[in-house]
């Protein structure tokens, strides 16, 4: 499984750094499997991650846009094309991973292969949570 996480220089406040803090602090460190950090433009101002082994940072292959939805857009399709053909969760680098999010996303992924029906990520349990402001 892989993760590709988007990340833009161009916000007020940059919230990558404790994203991938809860993301290395959760299970996901025991799977020894580097993230991708898709950057949405050529700024990577930023990221101080160049040479980090359990992270990729991904730049720009094109020129940005005047409008941000657009580039976020384009950003979020990189992320979805980008690294293995393998199992890819995409996810933006403004969120905090719970501790045991990733065995609860296998516990429900099994759920669903055996059941065809999901119950283990409700409203009430789920497997991030927006950092707050």
């Amino acid at each position: 499984m892989q993760i590709n996480m988007t990340t833009f220089a161009a916000r007020k406040q940059q919230y990558v750094h404790d994203t991938l803090r809860s993301l290395f602090e959760s299970d996901w460190r025991a799977s020894n499997s580097p993230v991708n950090l898709i950057v949405g433009s050529k700024d990577e101002s930023h990221l101080e991650y160049v040479g980090h082994p359990m992270i990729r940072i991904v730049p720009r292959d094109a020129e940005t846009v005047p409008s941000m939805r657009l580039n976020c857009t384009i950003n979020k399709i990189r992320a979805l094309q980008c690294g293995d053909d393998e199992e890819t969760i995409t996810c933006q680098d403004d969120v905090l991973f719970l501790p045991d999010w990733l065995s609860s996303l296998r516990l429900a992924k099994a759920e669903l292969a055996t059941t065809n029906t999901f119950s283990a990520c409700t409203p009430h349990s789920r497997c991030w949570r927006r950092p707050a402001s």
